[in-house]
């Protein structure tokens, strides 16, 4: 059984103005994959991926939509 499959980009849902009310526009869609990498290559940073095929890389999904950073020097948090 031969099974044909659509890729269609994802629109993101943009919301509304909490000030007037009215609808945000989307105007530009980034890959948010290559512009993390370009900006781990500007600042000397490496990027790991964690697949879901793993419980660590489950819970990363489930717990922060699954981006997350070990940062290097302290947020003063």
């Amino acid at each position: 059984m031969d099974q044909k499959m659509e890729t269609r980009e994802a629109v993101p849902i943009a919301g509304n103005c909490y000030q007037c009310g009215s609808a945000f526009e989307v105007t530009d869609v980034v890959d948010i994959v290559g512009e993390f990498s370009e900006l781990a290559d500007k600042g000397n940073a490496r990027i790991v991926f964690i697949s879901t095929d793993f419980d660590e890389g489950s819970q990363l999904m489930i717990a922060f939509g699954g981006i997350a950073a070990i940062l290097r020097y302290s947020t003063g948090v």
